[in-house]
């Protein structure tokens, strides 16, 4: 037999022993976090370029200084998932609540924590805050403050960054430092990758009217950006509740083109947005959706509409789950360096084995937007409740999905946990295999 029978043959067996249907899995469910006291909840992941990943997430308790209430907690783990940083605390400011971090890894290992805190440390209210840290998770400078605008509420932030480490936060507020007076607008600030701010603080939507909140960001592989949230109306077709707009940036902070609606389903409420970008810079949103225009009629759906990197839509909005039981909600997405997409979400209900509650689905996508394999439960552990997941793209192809659980597979047995499950990445042919050369074969989502 030649040694590429060979190699096929040992891929294809252990792909058919896990299950084609489903994602393959990289080992078993394990528990993020060490310090077990109170809850543990609202998990953010990253990744860098060779695996490694930091896990951050929200701690009603803590195991560093902060005994007031909420602090921030996070934890480095190596590609394999062995920890190699113990968990530490990430806020030195300790008053009161420091709530829903998000995450970023630089080129080399180093990564930035940011987070709702409240009071601020230097605000007269809810401000957002960073802390940017070395590989082997010591401090570099101290907690900076992102939000230059200090009236009123700052909240629910989300960070993206480009492979050279600039990155871009984005946050909802009480008030703007530009046009939107009204409610709430989503407002941005651009840093470099030593997480000195690059510009000033700027104002993302133009529409104004009503509510602009819970934005999310993504970058690209050459700096630039997309912000999605979820708008009290429209300006385009969509006037029945809540919709999905979203504003494309340059590297420079510059807008392209205009703002404009991502959903065409226009019943009831469109919540929740989640975006990620490929390396080829198409772009996924997804987001939830009262009703659906797919064939999802019991509750919500979680839905999708691709972009090509001008902003041009890429086919029509498009369902992402085919389980339609009870409510599916708070999406997730990520994208592998193929351009193929994974989505996250909680399912108030499951097709799998977790009969009990919320349980954590996932969907495939290839660049082409076509499904890979079916729709997956993410967790093994079942009882009670799963819920708020996040999911980061492995450079190398995998992915690992990380969220909150009532109770655990491991030690931590007094509320909610922090769980996580890795991915493989599947082996494909390419142009060149049929020279007989293994390194034709490339490493891709599954």
């Amino acid at each position: 037999m030649s040694s590429r029978t060979t190699v096929f043959c040992l891929v294809f067996l252990a792909f058919c022993s896990i299950g084609s249907a489903d994602a393959p899995k990289n080992g078993a469910e394990f528990q993020v976090n060490s310090f077990t006291s109170s809850d543990q909840l609202e998990p953010a992941i990253a990744i860098a370029p060779n695996g490694d990943f930091v896990v951050a997430w929200q701690s009603w308790a803590s195991e560093g200084s902060d005994d007031s209430y909420d602090s921030i907690l996070a934890g480095r783990f190596a590609a394999d998932g062995t920890p190699v940083v113990p968990q530490f605390q990430v806020n030195s400011f300790t008053f009161y609540r420091q709530t829903e971090p998000a995450v970023v890894m630089g080129p080399a290992g180093d990564f930035v924590v940011v987070w709702n805190s409240d009071p601020a440390s230097t605000d007269s209210y809810w401000s957002i805050e960073g802390q940017r840290f070395s590989p082997a998770g010591a401090p570099m400078g101290g907690q900076f403050r992102i939000n230059t605008l200090n009236e009123n509420r700052q909240d629910k932030t989300s960070v993206g960054s480009a492979p050279d480490g600039r990155f871009v936060v984005v946050w909802e507020s009480r008030g703007s430092n530009g046009s939107d007076t009204e409610l709430m607008s989503v407002q941005g600030q651009r840093f470099d990758a030593t997480s000195t701010a690059d510009g000033s603080q700027f104002q993302v939507n133009t529409y104004t009217v009503g509510q602009q909140i819970l934005p999310a960001v993504s970058v690209g592989p050459v700096g630039a950006f997309v912000v999605a949230w979820q708008s009290t109306g429209s300006d385009g077709t969509d006037t029945s509740g809540t919709s999905i707009l979203a504003q494309r940036f340059s590297a420079a902070g510059s807008p392209l083109g205009g703002e404009f609606q991502v959903n065409s389903y226009t019943t009831g409420e469109q919540a929740l947005p989640a975006v990620a970008t490929a390396a080829n810079g198409r772009f996924l949103v997804t987001w939830q959706s009262d009703g659906s225009d797919g064939d999802d009629s019991s509750g919500s759906s979680i839905q999708g509409q691709r972009y090509h990197p001008t902003g041009a839509p890429l086919g029509d909005q498009f369902q992402v789950n085919s389980y339609t039981t009870s409510s599916q909600s708070r999406p997730s997405v990520a994208a592998d360096p193929s351009g193929q997409f994974v989505v996250t979400w909680q399912s108030n209900s499951s097709p799998d084995d977790d009969s009990s509650s919320w349980s954590i689905q996932g969907q495939r996508y290839d660049l082409d937007g076509a499904l890979i394999g079916s729709q997956f439960q993410v967790n093994t552990f079942t009882p009670s409740s799963q819920e708020a997941t996040s999911v980061v793209a492995d450079p190398r192809g995998g992915f690992t999905v990380v969220w909150d659980s009532s109770g655990s597979s491991g030690s931590d047995s007094s509320g909610q946990s922090i769980q996580a499950q890795r991915y493989l990445q599947t082996l494909i042919f390419e142009d060149g295999f049929e020279s007989g050369d293994t390194s034709a074969w490339s490493s891709t989502s599954p």
